[in-house]
């Protein structure tokens, strides 16, 4: 089966865009956003639990990770409540079922094998951080390399410079009304941009977005290994630099790779953060000075 498996196309899809279809399990539905496969599929889609409904024991081949759009998801491991973000990395398994039913946006197979922590986070219970641009507030959830994922809160009437999708960029709008020059996304709208895309982003009337970037190759097969090979042959290709949440920098603080936006990694590559993870604990001024050259590469930085 292949549904938006073209990953060079742009693919949106609004509520009521896409039909609810049942699972091999009675009492879980699916709505199918892109998939490679069959049952066993490299998918994102959302998946809909009717109360008491359980779904057979499965291990994660691939990895799995989800967020919880309402009601409370639950396993052998815990409870989900609406928000919760949770990755199981490759080879965890679990039980998973709904006793009031729930409703999850979920990715599968589509970890990096060395990306193995596993995470729950409650993003009800978290505090946002400001983003560089006035009306925009980030909540990162996971980095790894080149890849991120957040929640990024809009203020009405927030706007953001037109900027490009190194590794493309995943969002799904969990409130209010997101927009760009192509178009408006009400609540539970998907977009997908390829590597390289293009967009003036902003809201209205204010929203909330879960957003991934940096985790989209032009191989859809192997996604993952097509951003390896991007980052070190095109990455000059994309000259904004990445904005970051605003927060105080201090001698043991990492630089937050997220942009305000949540939409692109910019210049700064795996090994750029593997650089600056190791070299944190040192000074505030030296810190600053390694944030600026991951940004600005030495030919671009400013002068004066």
């Amino acid at each position: 089966m292949r549904i938006n498996a073209d990953f060079d196309q742009r693919i949106v899809i609004r509520p009521g865009d896409t039909d609810w279809v049942p699972s091999p399990i009675a009492g879980v539905e699916r709505q199918m956003l892109d998939r490679i496969g069959g049952e066993v599929a490299r998918a994102t889609s959302l998946v809909r639990y009717a109360p008491n409904s359980y779904f057979s024991a499965h291990s994660h081949s691939g990895g799995e990770e989800f967020l919880v759009l309402d009601g409370v998801f639950s396993d052998e491991h815990g409870d989900y409540s609406a928000g919760t973000y949770v990755r199981n990395p490759i080879g965890s398994s679990h039980t998973p079922h709904s006793k009031d039913g729930c409703t999850i946006f979920v990715k599968l197979h589509q970890f990096d094998p060395r990306d193995t922590e596993q995470k729950f986070v409650r993003t009800r219970d978290q505090s946002f951080l400001p983003g560089l641009i006035e009306g925009l507030s980030v909540l990162p959830l996971h980095e790894f390399e080149g890849e991120h994922a957040a929640l990024v809160r809009w203020e009405p009437g927030t706007r953001f410079h037109r900027h490009r999708h190194w590794g493309g960029e995943e969002i799904l709008v969990l409130e209010g009304m997101f927009e760009d020059e192509h178009g408006r996304y009400p609540a539970g709208s998907w977009l997908r941009s390829p590597h390289g895309s293009e967009h003036t982003p902003f809201s209205t009337a204010g929203c909330l977005i879960f957003v991934k970037t940096g985790h989209l190759g032009v191989d859809a097969e192997n996604p993952l290994r097509s951003l390896r090979r991007a980052a070190s042959s095109t990455s000059n290709r994309f000259p904004t630099p990445p904005l970051r949440a605003a927060r105080p920098l201090t001698g043991s603080l990492r630089p937050l790779p997220f942009p305000p936006t949540g939409c692109t990694a910019g210049r700064i590559t795996p090994h750029s953060f593997q650089h600056n993870k190791k070299l944190t604990r040192r000074a505030p001024a030296k810190l600053l000075f390694l944030v600026l050259s991951a940004a600005f590469p030495r030919r671009t930085m400013p002068r004066g």
